[in-house]
């Protein structure tokens, strides 16, 4: 290991279902893969200008190697079939763990709720939550039971915990239906949902409908946004620490125009997932379109997702 990215060496792979297949990633070196927490995500390299963000789908608790576990869709962009051609031996670069879908650390009591191939950080939580003693119950959303992957090891690892929902036999679940999975809401107790938006936004209101407060509602998109035209009035970029005016015209995304003018700035999915775009914002109001910022890191409009992002004001001064 050195530097920002790690060599790694597949070291083995398992169909889960027909589209989805895992992978477990040791270090080249031999010695253990950095710490993560339950929710984390790496950065993966799987070729030239070809990066993906993948949740850690393993137990926090074994660093010999990195279980990542991707669904091939006819609508890849590249990424999932790249990944789903690797073979045990194949060597690859990753980047360090990053977090944007931690558990709390005062939680008392979990629901969580998987959609598809969001199953993947929330596995990683069910681990850690039962090593900590920590209640709960996850309820798992598929199409069919062919399609649930790792049923046979949620199984025997959280015996009594996993309520598995098949779309196929009974329907996509309403909004009642979603609220006696989750349940009221009593101080120390928290959801979080990983999945399709349409789910992530369907949990989200069932959830406030039974008056669950915003901070106790954590979530992960794990679909991508729809690919349109970047739309939007043109922006005026100040940046602060060399002065430097770029100007953005209104079909062009502020990490375009900035590369443009010759600005480095670090983007990775250009879809607003990752987090990869974020700077500083010293003045102006961002009008945020992503997917990776909090509520909360939206309202306080100090931090901006580049590759996505527009601006409510004429102009916004960066911290770059």
């Amino acid at each position: 290991m050195s530097g920002e990215l790690i060599d790694v060496v597949v070291e083995r792979r398992r169909r889960e279902t027909s589209g989805i297949c895992s992978l477990w990633l040791r270090a080249a070196d031999g010695g253990p893969l950095p710490a993560f927490a339950a929710g984390a995500h790496v950065e993966v390299h799987l070729g030239p200008g070809l990066v993906r963000h993948y949740s850690i789908a393993s137990d926090p608790a074994d660093l010999s190697a990195y279980r990542l576990a991707v669904l091939l869709t006819p609508a890849s962009r590249g990424g999932a079939r790249a990944f789903h051609q690797l073979a045990p031996g194949q060597h690859l670069l990753i980047g360090r763990p990053r977090n944007l879908f931690p558990l709390g650390g005062d939680d008392r009591e979990v629901v969580l709720m998987a959609g598809g191939i969001g199953i993947t950080p929330i596995l990683a939580m069910a681990y850690s939550l039962a090593r900590q003693g920590t209640p709960f119950r996850l309820h798992y959303l598929t199409r069919s039971r062919p399609q649930t992957a790792f049923r046979a090891e949620l199984a025997a690892a959280f015996p009594g915990r996993v309520t598995h929902h098949f779309s196929d036999a009974a329907g996509i679940p309403d909004a009642a239906a979603l609220g006696r999975m989750i349940g009221a809401f009593a101080p120390g107790r928290h959801v979080y949902v990983c999945g399709p938006r349409e789910m992530i936004a369907a949990v989200g209101d069932a959830a406030r409908g039974l008056g669950w407060p915003e901070a106790a509602i954590g979530s992960e998109l794990f679909t991508a946004p729809e690919d349109g035209e970047v739309s939007g009035a043109p922006v005026t970029l100040t940046l602060a620490r060399s002065g430097q005016v770029v100007e953005v015209p209104g079909d062009r995304t502020l990490a375009a125009a900035l590369r443009g003018a010759g600005v480095a700035v670090s983007v990775s999915c250009e879809r607003g997932l990752c987090g990869t775009c974020v700077v500083g914002v010293l003045a102006g109001t961002p009008e945020h379109r992503d997917h990776c910022l909090t509520a909360e890191e939206k309202a306080a409009g100090t931090r901006i997702a580049l590759c996505c992002s527009r601006a409510r004001t004429p102009g916004l001064t960066l911290d770059l």
